[in-house]
């Protein structure tokens, strides 16, 4: 980490080069290593992989797999492809699981096209049943995927998604059906000899085959946007529904030397160009036809901008600017600075930055010129961070003085606030804490103030098998000293929208909801919410939604 001390990580591979094992340094001392395995079986495919879990006693040895550690498990088929997953907790609790099977089949359910093809069924199910269907062509080619109500069969389709291919595999169209199979939105595209994208067509961001036509578009069959290239595959003009162009141009090593809406003031780049670039340097060498922005200089001490943008500069009818970065020996950034003009004033910030051996940040100043300054243990995990630097005088104050983690790695707590000496530890403001589950989830939070009996702020989450946050509790400060306390409950349908919120009544309108909320002193709610095949919120606590705009199909249109 620096030149008195490492970091070391050791991991283990077997025959085939495949890893393994990994012990990496661990945030406590009473559980110095954390440990991430992966098991193959003897096809070579990964059968189980464990979240980082600790050790007490390292011997700087391979370790047998604890399988009694948080692990995902998976299993396959003759050919290779996944039945399904586990997700384990400790001692072998199920967290979250999912079940694949595959079939051959001829149509697809519920829907009017392709009634007489064949096609490889690949039917998902999670934790409650919940059934997604993905349709492959004799090509291996995604031709359609269905999601679907309920969670036993029979299911009912809620939406189908089209794909159709060319002949050489671009998708040429992606079309959102219904249940009864009405197109709902749709996007199309068409491309060159080298498979590059050059038009496209979509139901919200512009189609030439509605009313009014697009001003992009020359007819009904045309595309909307519209894309051309060079040689090297950089797109050198993109054309947007308005008919409004933007034009690139590309130095020998593909990147960006300025934009502008019209050709020719990109080639070569003109003053009228919106935006220009420079590279390795602190001069216009990579881009002779600009000029380089004199008050952006190269950063003291060692640099290396080689490879790397070093200034970006913008403009437009209101105002202009620039962007300035610079790089250390290593190409860390230390320098960015913004530099806007508007309005005959102009306004330059600058932060910086340094860092340790091991690439982590150790100070940040702010425009300005308030420092924040990091401390690291010696495993590399951030513990504090006050303001001022080393050469500051004691004692300094802190943001945070003590950061904590828990033995699997994840961040504990933190101290706000105090004032002590700089490698000392001060008596915080406040303190706060989290909290995870068996697979490492985020599920309670608290801050404390330092000498009270309980905490100011709390929240606690009881999530899904599928992470859907069922219920919570908070409790939150009021203004005249006391506290509230708020539980929520949610309901969520097949598709992991939410249909039911509340912190009063019965949980209803879905297969899987939190249980009754009780105990709020909050001003009681409830709300529904409804949703149509294309996620679109049809209702809900504002009133009922109205999409009635062909040109913009998720956009709604009136709220009653």
């Amino acid at each position: 980490m620096n030149e008195t001390s490492t970091i070391t990580t050791r991991q283990w591979f077997d025959g085939m080069g495949q890893l393994v094992e990994t012990q990496a340094p661990g945030p406590n001392a009473s559980a110095p290593v954390l440990v991430t395995y992966t098991i193959y079986d003897d096809l070579g495919r990964a059968t189980d992989q464990s979240l980082p879990y600790a050790i007490a006693n390292p011997s700087n040895a391979y370790v047998a797999p604890d399988r009694n550690q948080a692990r995902t498990a998976t299993r396959y088929d003759g050919l290779s492809r996944p039945l399904g997953s586990i997700s384990y907790g400790p001692n072998a609790k199920i967290f979250t699981q999912s079940t694949i099977t595959y079939t051959v089949a001829t149509g697809i359910a519920s829907f009017n096209v392709d009634t007489g093809t064949a096609f490889e069924q690949t039917i998902t199910l999670d934790a409650y049943g919940h059934q997604a269907v993905q349709y492959t062509d004799g090509l291996g080619r995604d031709r359609y995927e269905q999601v679907f109500d309920g969670t036993s069969s029979p299911y009912s389709v809620v939406r189908t998604v089209q794909y159709n291919h060319d002949e050489v595999g671009n998708v040429t169209s992606v079309v959102t059906y219904d249940s009864a199979s009405a197109g709902l939105a749709r996007t199309n595209a068409t491309y060159d000899g080298l498979q590059r994208r050059t038009g496209y067509n979509d139901s919200d961001l512009g189609a030439c085959n509605l009313t009014p036509m697009p001003p992009s578009c020359s007819n009904s069959s045309d595309t909307a946007w519209s894309y051309t290239y060079d040689g090297n595959g950089n797109v050198l003009s993109q054309t947007d529904p308005r008919n409004v162009s933007t034009y690139t141009s590309y130095d020998v090593l593909d990147r960006p030397l300025c934009r502008g809406t019209a050709a020719n003031q990109v080639t070569p780049c003109q003053s009228s160009a919106y935006a220009t670039y420079f590279y390795d340097g602190y001069s216009n060498s990579s881009n002779p036809n600009e000029t380089f922005p004199t008050t952006c200089s190269a950063p003291t001490g060692s640099s290396d901008p080689v490879g790397r943008a070093t200034v970006e500069t913008f403009s437009n009818a209101v105002g202009n600017g620039w962007r300035c970065y610079g790089y250390d020996a290593r190409g860390q950034t230390t320098n960015s600075g913004l530099s806007v003009t508007a309005d005959s004033q102009t306004t330059t910030q600058t932060a910086l930055m340094s860092y340790n051996d091991a690439g982590a940040v150790t100070s940040l100043t702010y425009p300005n010129g308030e420092i924040l300054s990091s401390n690291y243990d010696n495993a590399g995990y951030l513990r504090s961070l006050y303001f001022g630097d080393t050469n500051s005088s004691d004692p300094v104050s802190f943001l945070s003085g003590q950061i904590n983690y828990t033995n699997t790695g994840q961040l504990s707590g933190l101290d706000i606030g105090g004032s002590a000496a700089k490698a000392s530890v001060p008596t915080p403001v406040f303190s706060t804490t989290l909290g995870y589950d068996g697979i490492l989830r985020p599920i309670s939070s608290s801050a404390t103030v330092t000498g009270a009996s309980a905490p100011l702020w709390s929240l606690t989450r009881t999530l899904d098998n599928v992470g859907n946050v069922l219920q919570t509790t908070s409790t939150v400060p009021t203004t005249t000293g006391s506290s509230v306390t708020d539980t929520q409950s949610f309901c969520y349908d097949a598709l992991s929208r939410l249909t039911w919120a509340g912190n009063t009544g019965t949980p209803l309108g879905a297969d899987h909801c939190g249980s009754p909320p009780t105990g709020s002193t909050t001003p009681g709610y409830s709300h529904v919410y409804a949703y149509d095949a294309a996620d679109r919120m049809i209702s809900g606590d504002a009133g009922t939604m109205v999409y009635g705009d062909a040109a913009h199909v998720h956009a709604a249109t009136s709220l009653s």
